[in-house]
């Protein structure tokens, strides 16, 4: 721009272009021979000459308007020879200098203007493998960028910033129009009947009323503006009736910033104030138009700010849907190309899916503390990457989760996406092999690809997350290969050499999820691949009360309390009690028990409705779903404990044995000192007859004493032990407590070394207690006679505990049978009330016939 002004303006042209000077250049243009031709024929109708050299130029004057011309690129010597023959006055003068663009080529400074189109483009195309620097040099070049970044890093929805950025530019315009309005003055023009007539010059008018007064019927004087009109006597008309003339009219408008032009017009007034042409003074015409009375600086900021408006428009325009859809707002398009610029972008299998619940942030995840702490480290590397490879500690190229299912592997990939803001593809491992070898290798590159472009065109890191990578990265073996192993392996190769960082630069992380680590290739394990090692365990109970309050902040829960603090109190005791009873609930169950309670909120309120609610009604309807504290219980109950059965109907003698056998099993830990009981039922489910839970009151429990163990074998033994002294007969419904409790016992014995006879021995077994090599007859006979000991000792001590507390067992039992389900308080009320009655009756109890009459 600097160089195109200075050029325009004369400095740098070496062939600038000369025209006859501004009041001249309006003449009617005649060719140089048609001059010579009236010079040497001493033509009347040329009487004087006015020479512009630079430009070879020629004006001539004549005894009238119709009679004056301009010459151009005339022989300018040979006219003034014929001027001089023909005894006519001529001048010289200087003409005005214009700069042709096209002459700016021949300038040097083409030499700079390369220069300058070469830094704009290394600018703006260079590649960056790191954050673009804070320079102001670069600002306005990778602008952008870094409005993007800003966005960003102010956790700020796109759509909202442009938008509320197009709505300050349309209010600043529109308070600039209003102050134009107001400060401008108006704007001063000649009136309407004088504005369309034909325009001349000053120097002309005088210079012909100095010839010919008599041709001037009246003149007009607008002095503010310093303009002439005049009526002027016209020829007769050649195909009028009489030869009566036509007056015509002339206006000499001179401009205000030319004092040239104004001297020379108010030499004009003057002569007409001297001569005895009829002259009149009207005021000017005030046009108070917005439009009308801007000037140059006002123009121009009108034209900057409204391009600069109509660009960010356009711009809002063509970026709206894909804003929208990063942040969840619009309806996805299933075909298209993944955005790669915005808060985050998500491409699940290669096909484009974004949804608000794909975007999450650390804020969304709760109950696996380490994991996030592990993956905030990982987020402060890539945001400042400097500061940590200054240290030796650069941006790992890849993140393994591992832990059991569902406890948010992928809701942590998710999240720190979101976190950074980046593109985010989602992939299972098994999406990448068929049964055509190389398919996999192929997959693995496109992936890689995409999200390079993606990093590249947001300037922000991409994430490619692959779940269940164990279907691609399981151990490798010596021997020989099948086609289907050889393609296993080949896109095993291929995605080592995508994390190795080739061609990465910083710009792709790959994060992936398994259940077995200890199945993975270790060349996938090694550092420069999977650099950081994420273990995701189930929630503990602070863990499980955590994820509950991230699910249960947005429903309308109904509490049984009045007052802010009493609600609180309320609200926290239900996250207790509900983390309780999910013991060894992962997330996903979690999340599922939820789901089960607010289908049973449903279901209790509007089951009978058989059509869908409208749009209109849905927020209606949102208002009014409210979930009790009955409904997420039950939720819990059938996550853990399965599906009531109502289609199978049991005699009352089985809902009496089913009810003394759970009571049986809650014995124990009420008398020994055990895990408390939280639920006792004897309704039926797809999972068992009935069920007693009990769990530790500290939330979890990590080391076991042998004394803990022997109360859970006698626990698991108890419910036999109950039919076999209460009811005097045995059932199959303790069959799994017999399995569980054998298992239990060997592990004791073979395992962690709790039995004084076989001793601190360790022996290979599998997850039911059997072992898994040979070992020694002598050795194998006398663990099996160890563990079995142990069983029948357990069984004994049971039946004891079982018969000496028997009317506190029956007095639970009969409130069980009534009611199918009791909480773990109202047991213990229950078994606190029978005691005393116990101590007074002696042995006395109702036997179960007595009860089922």
């Amino acid at each position: 721009s600097v160089f195109v002004g200075l050029t325009v303006n004369g400095a740098f042209d070496k062939e600038p272009v000369f025209l006859p000077a501004k009041e001249y250049q309006h003449l009617t243009l005649i060719k140089s021979e048609e001059l010579e031709q009236k010079l040497r024929q001493h033509s009347p109708e040329v009487t004087e000459l006015v020479f512009f050299m630079e430009s070879k130029s020629v004006a001539v004057l004549g005894p009238g308007f119709e009679k004056e011309s301009l010459v151009y690129q005339a022989d300018v010597d040979e006219l003034k020879k014929l001027a001089t023959e023909a005894h006519i006055p001529y001048s010289e003068r200087p003409g005005d200098r214009l700069s042709d663009f096209s002459s700016t080529t021949k300038g040097w400074w083409w030499v700079g203007l390369v220069a300058l189109i070469a830094a704009t483009g290394f600018f703006l195309f260079k590649r960056r493998s790191e954050d673009m620097p804070n320079r102001v040099t670069t600002f306005f070049l990778v602008g952008k960028s870094r409005v993007d970044l800003f966005i960003e890093k102010k956790k700020v929805k796109k759509s909202k910033f442009y938008l509320w950025g197009l709505g300050v530019l349309v209010a600043v315009f529109a308070v600039l129009m209003a102050v134009h309005a107001m400060v401008s003055p108006p704007v001063r023009q000649l009136p309407a009947e004088y504005s369309r007539v034909q325009k001349t010059t000053a120097w002309q008018l005088e210079r012909y009323l100095k010839q010919s007064p008599g041709d001037f019927e009246r003149a007009v004087v607008i002095d503010e503006l310093n303009a002439v009109y005049v009526v002027l006597k016209g020829a007769p008309k050649e195909d009028a009736a009489d030869d009566k003339p036509t007056a015509f009219g002339r206006i000499a408008l001179p401009d205000p910033d030319s004092a040239s032009q104004v001297a020379e017009a108010k030499s004009l007034i003057a002569t007409l104030a001297a001569s005895k042409v009829s002259t009149k003074h009207v005021d000017v015409e005030l046009n108070d138009n917005v439009f009308s009375k801007m000037n140059s600086f006002w123009s121009t900021l009108f034209i900057v700010l409204g391009v600069f408006t109509g660009v960010w428009l356009i711009g809002v325009m063509l970026n709206w849907d894909n804003w929208r859809q990063e942040e969840g707002v619009a309806p996805p398009k299933r075909n298209g190309t993944v955005p790669a610029a915005g808060p985050a972008s998500y491409a699940v299998g290669g096909a484009v899916e974004v949804r608000e619940e794909d975007k999450k942030t650390f804020k969304d995840v709760a109950g696996c503390q380490e994991a996030i702490d592990e993956l905030r480290v990982v987020e402060k590397k890539i945001r400042r990457p400097r500061l940590y490879k200054a240290f030796g500690a650069p941006v790992p190229s890849g993140v393994l989760l591992y832990g059991p299912p569902g406890t948010g592997k992928t809701l942590l990939a998710r999240a720190l996406s979101g976190e950074i803001g980046g593109h985010f593809e989602a992939l299972s491992g098994s999406q990448f092999v068929e049964m055509y070898v190389g398919v996999g290798a192929k997959r693995v590159r496109e992936a890689y690809t995409r999200a390079r472009a993606a990093a590249r065109k947001s300037g922000r890191i991409s994430i490619i997350f692959i779940d269940e990578i164990d279907a691609i990265a399981k151990k490798r073996g010596g021997g020989a290969e099948s086609g289907g192993d050889k393609e296993y392996e080949q896109t095993l190769n291929e995605l080592l050499v995508q994390m190795n960082g080739f061609g990465n630069h910083g710009l792709v992380l790959t994060m992936a999820a398994t259940n077995r680590l200890d199945i993975l290739d270790e060349a996938i394990l090694r550092p420069g691949r999977f650099d950081v090692k994420v273990q995701v365990p189930k929630p503990d109970k602070k863990g499980r009360a955590q994820i509950y309050n991230v699910y249960l902040r947005k429903l309308k829960i109904v509490l049984n309390a009045e007052g802010e603090e009493a609600r609180t109190a309320a609200y926290e005791k239900l996250l207790d009690d509900l983390a309780r009873r999910s013991h060894d609930f992962s997330g996903a169950e979690i999340e599922g028990a939820i789901k089960n309670g607010a289908t049973i909120a449903v279901e209790r309120q509007f089951g009978e409705v058989t059509d869908d609610i409208t749009d209109e009604q849905f927020e209606e309807y949102q208002s009014m779903a409210i979930i009790t504290v009955n409904d997420l219980n039950e939720g819990v109950d059938k996550m853990a404990y399965g599906t009531q059965i109502k289609s199978r109907v049991r005699t009352d003698k089985e809902r009496w044995a089913t009810a003394i056998h759970e009571c049986g099993h809650a014995t124990v830990p009420t008398v020994l000192g055990g895990d408390p009981v939280n639920r006792i039922t004897i309704v039926m489910t797809d999972k068992s007859l009935g069920l007693m839970d009990s769990s530790p009151e500290e939330g979890e429990r990590y080391d076991w004493t042998d004394a803990q163990f022997l109360i859970r074998l006698q626990m698991m033994l108890a419910g036999r032990a109950a039919e076999k002294v209460i009811l005097g007969k045995i059932s199959t419904g303790a069959s799994n407590d017999f399995e569980r409790a054998s298992a239990l016992a060997r592990q004791m014995v073979g395992f962690y070394g709790m039995s004084k006879e076989f001793g601190v021995k360790s022996l290979p077994l599998d997850r039911h207690g059997f072992p898994v090599s040979n070992i020694g007859e002598i050795m194998l006979d006398k663990f099996n006679a160890t563990w079995g000991k142990l069983i029948d000792d357990m069984e004994a001590a049971t039946d004891a505990i079982i018969a000496k507390h028997r009317p506190q067992i029956e007095a639970c039992a009969k409130v069980l049978y009534e009611e199918e389900t009791l909480t773990g308080d109202d047991f213990r009320r229950i078994w606190r009330e029978a005691t005393p009655a116990a101590a007074d009756e002696g042995d006395a109890a109702a036997t179960a016939d007595d009860t089922q009459a």
